[in-house]
């Protein structure tokens, strides 16, 4: 990071949290239209979780979701949860 802020000509610093709005860009953007999910997404900071609230009669292929689940923690480290 020294090299960096060197580089730029400015100082260079991790923040303590993430962007919230990015994760939950990332969420809504993985959620495929068919689970029906109304409502954006909640972000659990304390438990590093996103929960999302698919429609009632929506039909969650137990494999998809799975994949989408892992695919948000590579991207984001926060897991997928139903509420």
């Amino acid at each position: 990071m020294e090299q960096l802020a060197e580089r730029i000509g400015m100082a260079v610093s991790i923040a303590r949290h993430p962007k919230q709005n990015e994760i939950l860009t990332i969420a809504e953007e993985l959620l495929p239209p068919s689970w029906g999910v109304a409502k954006t997404p909640s972000i659990h900071m304390d438990s590093g979780l996103v929960g999302v609230k698919p429609a009632p009669d929506a039909t969650i292929n137990p494999q998809e979701a799975e994949a989408i689940g892992a695919k948000l923690e590579i991207l984001t480290g926060y897991r997928l949860s139903f509420r």
